[in-house]
């Protein structure tokens, strides 16, 4: 029971860090709860849960209690960890596409110096011609599984709102390429 008191700890710890999701919660709540129920009603029945019969004998195992608080508290720690690394994960996503929006961006100036203007739009993809100022890559894959960059240029005379201006933009796209 000592081992297991400590666990309310890294349930306090992740709460404050604000990592702990509501299903989060429930998971802990429930292990807990399930362990307290295990070691009660092993109680009512006479069975001693947290003693071994013979200390010393080399092929003594641990009791059914450790072993339930053991995997309880894994299985918090693990509820603990999965919203952290979905938050790396995430980042990482926004790194690599800040990364390559940058290549992108420095690739259309290279194209705009040399052809004296803007390539023309491209339906969700790179436009043509853009390729050899590109590093190597997935292009038009972007960094989310499923999203593609998509080049867009519109004419002065294709927009109906202000500026009324020839506007160019790189985007990332959510939606299939067909």
């Amino acid at each position: 029971m000592a081992l297991y008191s400590m666990v309310p700890v890294y349930i306090v710890y992740a709460e404050m860090l604000g990592i702990l999701t509501h299903p989060s919660r429930i998971f802990a709540s429930a292990g807990m709860s399930f362990v307290i129920a295990i070691v009660i009603i092993a109680r009512r029945k006479g069975h001693k849960i947290f003693s071994r019969k013979d200390v010393h004998d080399p092929r003594s195992g641990f009791t059914l209690i450790e072993l339930l608080v053991s995997i309880s508290i894994l299985g918090i720690l693990a509820a603990i960890i999965l919203p952290v690394v979905n938050g790396a994960r995430s980042d990482a996503y926004f790194a690599r596409a800040k990364a390559e929006l940058k290549q992108v961006a420095i690739s259309l100036e290279r194209y705009a110096l040399d052809y004296m203007n803007y390539p023309p739009d491209a339906n969700r993809d790179i436009p043509n011609g853009l390729e050899q100022y590109l590093t190597t890559g997935n292009w038009p894959k972007a960094p989310w599984p499923g999203s593609v960059y998509d080049w867009d240029a519109w004419g002065p005379g294709s927009l109906a709102y202000p500026p009324h201006e020839q506007v160019y933009q790189i985007s990332i796209r959510f939606c299939p390429v067909d």
